[in-house]
């Protein structure tokens, strides 16, 4: 009888410590589905499936439509839908927090501030994957309509190793944006001088500076995924990294700025939206 009781004890602690994480976690997700911001990341996550299937739409297509995928998946994709997705996300996952004078009433919620962080993450990460994958998805399916296309599985393989890297992307971008959300008083302007100054035209130069984006190793992946199958443009003919340096750097920025969003979060002071001002 009393390790019934005892057991029933641990049980209602242990859904005592779990309900304050799910609340958490179902607030932030209404806050990430539930915003304006949601309807300017639709937007961009549709543009490219529309474009695809307007091209796809014409008499002749000329081009193979997996080099098409290929294509589409740097330019549109890498360079541009996924860092604004993350920047547009991760940015605002405390900042809204604070704007919206709600991150007293976060804190004071018995959930450790090291968790607060990365449950917010993972809803993120968890919205924007589901959005992106279905982006991608209908990009690739819309181009396939065309009785152009070549069949089989290889071609599905090639989608699934492109649409690993795209993820792979929001994972990082998001890891650094979420701490620039936190560092920065203005992280949107940061956001984008980071994505349109320096990533997209820094990473596209030869030379040693090349090595200071997080596109660059990106596109080195995204490089490595297409061998065997097509080859990308000239435009993408930059020496790329090898596959192990690639991850390594990516792995490193991924864990280090996520790490640090812990530790700032866990220690630093914020200030309200009014405070701020």
């Amino acid at each position: 009888m009393g390790k019934e009781v005892e057991s029933s004890g641990a049980g209602k602690e242990r859904a005592r410590a779990v309900y304050p994480v799910w609340t958490l976690l179902g607030l932030t997700l209404r806050e990430l589905v539930g915003t304006k911001r949601a309807l300017l990341y639709l937007a961009m996550l549709l543009v490219p499936v529309a474009c695809s299937a307007w091209y796809a739409a014409g008499e002749e297509m000329g081009q193979d439509p997996l080099y098409l995928w290929g294509v589409i998946f740097v330019l549109a994709y890498l360079d541009f839908i996924v860092p604004m997705t993350a920047l547009l996300l991760g940015s605002t996952l405390i900042s809204g927090e604070q704007e919206g004078q709600t991150l007293t009433y976060l804190l004071t919620r018995p959930v450790p501030r090291w968790l607060v962080v990365l449950v917010k993450y993972g809803a993120a990460a968890g919205v924007a994957i589901v959005g992106l994958t279905l982006s991608m998805l209908g990009t690739y399916w819309m181009l396939t309509l065309h009785p152009y296309p070549p069949t089989g599985d290889k071609n599905f393989l090639y989608w699934a190793l492109l649409a690993g890297v795209g993820i792979a992307a929001l994972l990082v971008y998001l890891a650094i944006f979420l701490f620039a959300g936190m560092r920065f008083r203005r992280p949107a302007i940061a956001g984008l001088v980071f994505i349109l100054a320096w990533e997209n035209p820094i990473g596209f130069l030869n030379g040693v500076v090349r090595y200071l984006t997080v596109v660059h190793y990106l596109r080195s992946l995204a490089i490595h995924a297409t061998k065997g199958v097509i080859v990308l443009p000239p435009l993408f003919g930059i020496r790329a990294a090898t596959l192990s340096t690639a991850m390594l750097v990516l792995g490193v920025l991924w864990v280090g700025f996520l790490a640090l969003s812990v530790w700032y979060f866990s220690r630093g002071e914020f200030q309200t939206g009014a405070e701020r001002k």
